[in-house]
């Protein structure tokens, strides 16, 4: 057989044709995983989307001045240059495409947005800068599929913790009805399934074939995904819309290890059944013997009788019961046989007392013989019966053994009044008995003993009959009490059932609570990693900052110094000057004097001035080298 596919829904739910079935429940109506890369023609780009293709950021820049064409313009394949930037890889570009105020969540012509497309390429970079600016992660394209089925099908931690980081629909479906974590298991994708199982995904979510996670699993043959299932206990019992469960696809796919594994997680779910009586024909002989015996055998052996009966009825009907209080109803019943049968014996041997008085003839003669055996026979039903017994004797011992056995059936059915009837009808049959001895025996002595014997087998069946009333009392009241307690026990199931409910709603909620944490302690953790990383920066600047200054200090120490340095050399040349404008005062007066009479000294001094003036000059020339 093939499976042949009409909109998503497989026809045949066991074969699987060319594609198994995980394969096409993750395939969704064409084949959204083909290569993710675009197709690029030149010809289908203008100069903007060529620019943000190659990475070209200045160039991206110089397109995008004022009157120039939108950051949003499409290609003549409906892409924009943030879908181009994203699949080429050049976070550099979808930066500077976001900063001038971009779109974000456009489509192209498979309704994918950029960011789907920088998941599918397995660019986290330019994924991160999109969700950091407000990116829709869950916005679904033509199959249904978010960011996160794609990040799933590349197997990619990562963008995947990070979608989840701001938050993503972890149980978004896809157009199958696929979630991230079924999409996960379809695929065979142990890593993901771990990491969704990690983050409390919904184990209830189901495909549009109702398929659960542990059928897809069964499904795909994969045993170490079905065995981490059934770790989560997870049901096994439930169907898809074709009635079939995990069990029966993991048997019709001859798939062994993996029934093996729902096998034991089946055992280990069952509940073990109550222990049971094995031997019933033992109750009917110690019923039987009962009937054979005393009053108060009777009594006892009613009360320890009657109760099984109903608790045995209670336990077909639930098998919830207990095992200690069944092993200690079952003790107790093994405690009582023995005082059973010392009473059998206490009351055999009352009996052989009470008619060893008749007289000796009567044994003797063959008229006598059936009412000298009527009462010892009650003992010799208990115990081996003599062998020499006349025909009458014989069945009329068979009637009696009869009627022990439909008493013990009575007891053992719990029914009653059936047995007080046949108590009568034995004492009727007694009656008929003596009747029929009373017209053989003449003798009046033997007439008045066995009137005393009948009167004293009435008060025994007086007494029975008031036993059999009080155990009437007795079940009544226990049939009340076995009412109220099946009552007791259907509200308590009830409540059971409820507070299951209750639980899966809170483990739900509780799941959801966690991923919220999760998703906080993430927040909270990228917070800090901002935040040590804009510490380091603030460090970084302000031991930048203490090194100018102290450069600055040192600087300004060096100018004062300097500076005071040029002040002492200007004082000492203004005194060189003062000196030299004194000395040039009486060297005139010396000239003014000599002048006619030495020219020589005139000549001196000329050379003098020059040589002053020379050294002044070099003084000055020092100085200034000195200060620059």
């Amino acid at each position: 057989m093939r499976k042949t596919f009409r909109g998503g829904i497989p026809e045949d739910p066991w074969s699987s044709g060319s594609l198994t079935s995980c394969e096409s429940d993750s395939l969704g109506g064409g084949s959204p995983f083909a290569p993710p890369r675009y197709r690029v023609h030149l010809e289908d780009l203008d100069e903007l989307h060529r620019a943000a293709w190659r990475g070209d950021v200045p160039g991206v820049e110089r397109v995008l001045v004022p009157g120039g064409p939108g950051v949003d313009k499409r290609d003549k394949k409906n892409r924009t240059a943030l879908h181009l930037a994203c699949v080429s890889g050049h976070p550099a570009v979808v930066a500077l495409l976001v900063d001038r105020k971009c779109q974000l969540n456009c489509f192209d012509s498979y309704k994918r947005t950029a960011l789907i497309k920088a998941v599918q390429c397995r660019q986290e970079e330019c994924a991160t800068i999109l969700l950091k600016q407000g990116a829709d992660p869950d916005l679904p394209d033509i199959y249904g599929n978010t960011a996160l089925h794609y990040a799933v099908h590349n197997e990619d931690q990562s963008l995947a913790e990070k979608l989840l980081l701001y938050s993503t629909n972890m149980e978004a479906e896809n157009e199958n009805g696929l979630t991230p974590l079924l999409f996960a298991i379809s695929g065979k994708r142990q890593q993901m399934v771990e990491f969704f199982l990690e983050r409390a995904a919904n184990l209830l979510a189901v495909n549009k074939c109702q398929r659960t996670a542990l059928i897809l699993a069964v499904q795909c043959g994969s045993a170490n995904i079905v065995s981490r299932l059934l770790q989560q206990n997870i049901d096994i019992s439930s169907q898809d819309m074709f009635g079939r469960t995990a069990e029966d696809y993991a048997i019709f796919n001859q798939f062994t290890g993996i029934q093996q594994l729902i096998s034991e997680y089946k055992e280990k779910q069952t509940p073990k059944s109550l222990p049971q009586n094995n031997n019933p024909e033992q109750e009917k002989m110690n019923i039987g013997v009962v009937l054979l015996s005393g009053n108060n055998t009777v009594h006892d052996m009613c009360q320890s009788q009657l109760p099984e009966n109903k608790e045995s009825k209670e336990e077909e009907q639930d098998l919830e019961l207990p095992s200690e209080e069944e092993e200690e109803r079952l003790k107790g019943r093994e405690n009582k046989q023995p005082q059973v049968e010392e009473e059998m014996k206490q009351h055999t041997s009352n009996n052989t007392e009470l008619l060893g008085s008749l007289p000796d003839g009567t044994a003797a003669g063959s008229d006598d013989d059936g009412l000298n055996q009527q009462f010892p026979r009650k003992e010799n039903e208990v115990h081996d019966r003599p062998e020499n017994k006349t025909p009458t004797e014989n069945n009329k011992v068979k009637n009696q053994i009869h009627s022990g056995a439909d008493f013990a059936d009575s007891m053992q059915s719990s029914e009653t009044a059936s047995e007080c009837e046949l108590s009568h009808s034995t004492y009727e049959n007694f009656l008929l008995l003596i009747e029929q001895l009373k017209m053989e025996c003449k003798d009046s002595v033997s007439r008045s003993r066995i009137k005393d014997a009948f009167h004293l087998y009435e008060h025994l069946l007086e007494l029975k009959n008031n036993d059999c009333e009080r155990l009437r009392a007795e079940i009544k009241q226990m049939g009340n009490t076995v009412s109220v307690l099946q009552k007791e026990l259907s509200e308590t199931k009830e409540t059971k059932l409820q507070l299951e409910h209750q639980k899966i709603e809170w483990e739900q909620e509780l799941g959801s609570l966690r991923l919220a944490l999760r998703q906080e302690k993430y927040k909270k953790e990228n917070a800090d990693v901002v935040c040590n990383k804009v510490s380091e920066q603030l460090r970084i600047k302000e031991e930048e900052c203490r090194k100018k200054a102290e450069m600055t200090q040192q600087l300004k120490w060096t100018l004062r110094k300097l500076i005071k340095e040029l002040r002492m050399v200007e004082q000492q040349r203004n005194d060189a000057q003062q000196q030299l404008s004194e000395e040039q005062n009486a060297r005139i007066l010396q000239d003014q004097i000599l002048t006619s009479e030495q020219k020589e000294p005139e000549m001196a001094q000329k050379k003098m001035d020059s040589e002053v003036f020379s050294l002044a000059i070099f003084k000055y020339v020092l100085v200034c080298e000195y200060i620059f």
